[in-house]
């Protein structure tokens, strides 16, 4: 009665032709291959039914006797079961779900029959859209059927009441691929932030990027995308990504190609700075928006690993929205925790690691160096055993974001040019602090001085590089500089204003 006063017409309904039903006459008479493709019923149930059903009706040299029969009824009638009638009971309620999990029609010799099916999944508004379920249904009648038929022609052969149901048992087991693997998707990669998240006590919600949700009817990103929905699981809070059956296909087609943020995190449309910007900041204060969490290796897969700079570097340019508060590798999956500005705990500075008094150093390449990365670099590698690094060359510039205390300091990278040397203008918030020629046959140590004025707020170091070149042998890339390190070394100190 709920289902049927329910209000379906926001809902999602499923066309009778596209049901998921048993196939026929292939899904009744052998089993399918693939887990998870088409359910079928296997080869053994309507075997067994037919084979009963010759004993109860044909003549038949192995058909129980009239007194052996009797016996055997009477046995039956000692449970639930019943005795002699209810086999047919039994075989009568079978045929109902084996016709409708046929779904909505079946075709015989190019004839198109329609079926049962219909008028159910009319009755029901098309929320049924699964009749291969009621296999099941047919199982347990058939079995039954066929078992109360079996029964009273082995009660007086020991032998035969031992070895055929063992027999049965093992055609069972065969018949349903018992023993192949079956396929699993192992859970999303555990990170600490999302444990974390579920620690605060704020209400707020997670942005995953990319950003997909699907249906059952409609899908906007990839499947996996919806995965995400498993750390709400573990952090407890509102989120965009996920899987609801069912619901309205149109109720998220905004996230396809319509959002100018939401859109272009799940890459399915270009970035456009400026208006990602506004929307970006009006999501974080309207909905609310505690964290974005980019998950890198997603990226990387469905649309290269070129765009996931372009993702890191765009949120990495917007210090008054968003910061980089962990990045986490898991078996090689890695992602990054962006905290918002609407977040009652705030963004943590964005200073490299001080490896000594007054010296800070981006290691570039290693897991650390993704809060820092502006646009124009590559990804992360292993140039050589035990040296990671990054090469530039993505855009005709590359960024680098830091905070500093105040002060002055000498910046020294450790770089390399490809193939041949080239100069390297180093400029901070787009003052040029200096030109510096980086040789192309190894690593080499260069500095610039950074004055005090430019420190102790937020800072664009800009690498703008003679122009790249192409990887010979077909790279889809362009290389100019590889930087191991950037260092800032603080060499005086400015004293506070009145």
């Amino acid at each position: 009665s709920h289902i049927l006063a329910y209000d379906r017409g926001t809902l999602e309904s499923t066309p009778v032709e596209d049901v998921v039903s048993i196939p026929f006459p292939e899904g009744f008479i052998t089993r399918t291959e693939d887990f998870g493709a088409r359910v079928s019923l296997g080869s053994l149930p309507l075997a067994l039914v037919g084979i009963a059903l010759a004993l109860n009706l044909l003549p038949h040299p192995l058909a129980p006797s009239p007194t052996r029969l009797e016996r055997g009824n009477r046995l039956a009638e000692r449970n639930w079961l019943g005795g002699e009638a209810s086999r047919w009971f039994w075989l009568a309620l079978s045929v109902p779900p084996l016709i409708l999990s046929a779904g909505g029609s079946i075709t015989v010799a190019g004839v198109e029959i329609p079926l049962p099916y219909r008028a159910l999944h009319a009755i029901l508004g098309g929320m049924f859209r699964y009749p291969e379920r009621f296999a099941p249904v047919f199982l347990i009648a058939a079995g039954v059927f066929a078992l109360q038929t079996l029964t009273p022609l082995l009660v007086n052969r020991p032998v035969w009441r031992r070895v055929i149901p063992a027999a049965l048992v093992l055609l069972v087991l065969v018949d349903a691929r018992v023993l192949k693997p079956f396929p699993i998707q192992p859970q999303p990669p555990e990170y600490n932030f999302y444990a974390a998240m579920g620690r605060e006590p704020y209400q707020y919600v997670v942005v995953e990027a990319p950003t997909g949700v699907s249906t059952g009817e409609g899908l906007v990103g990839e499947a996996v995308y919806a995965t995400t929905q498993f750390y709400g699981l573990i952090h407890g809070k509102r989120m965009v990504n996920g899987h609801f059956s069912r619901v309205d296909s149109g109720h998220y087609w905004y996230l396809r190609t319509d959002d100018v943020l939401l859109s272009w995190l799940g890459q399915r449309r270009l970035l456009e700075p400026e208006q990602a910007a506004d929307r970006l900041r009006a999501i974080i204060y309207g909905y609310p928006v505690g964290y974005i969490v980019v998950h890198t290796d997603w990226i990387d897969r469905y649309t290269g690993r070129s765009t996931t700079q372009e993702v890191v570097g765009y949120l990495n340019s917007l210090p008054e929205l968003v910061c980089p508060v962990a990045v986490e590798d898991t078996a090689g999956k890695i992602a990054i925790a962006y905290r918002t500005a609407w977040h009652p705990d705030d963004c943590p500075a964005r200073t490299p690691p001080e490896i000594a008094p007054g010296v800070y150093q981006i290691d570039v390449g290693n897991l650390d160096d993704a809060g820092f990365l502006g646009w124009g670099w590559h990804w992360r590698e292993e140039i050589v055993p035990g040296l990671t690094a990054r090469w530039t060359g993505q855009l005709d510039q590359a960024d680098l974001y830091v905070e500093l205390p105040r002060g002055v300091y000498t910046i020294t990278l450790a770089a390399q040019s490809f193939n041949q040397a080239r100069d390297l203008r180093i400029l901070a918030n787009g003052e040029l602090l200096g030109t510096v020629t980086v040789p192309a046959e190894g690593l080499a140590e260069l500095r610039v001085d950074l004055p005090a004025e430019l420190t102790g707020d937020f800072l664009t170091l800009t690498l703008d590089y003679d122009a790249p070149e192409p990887v010979a042998g077909g790279a889809d890339r362009d290389l100019a500089v590889m930087v191991d390190w950037v260092r800032f070394e603080q060499v005086g100190t400015v004293e506070p204003g009145p």
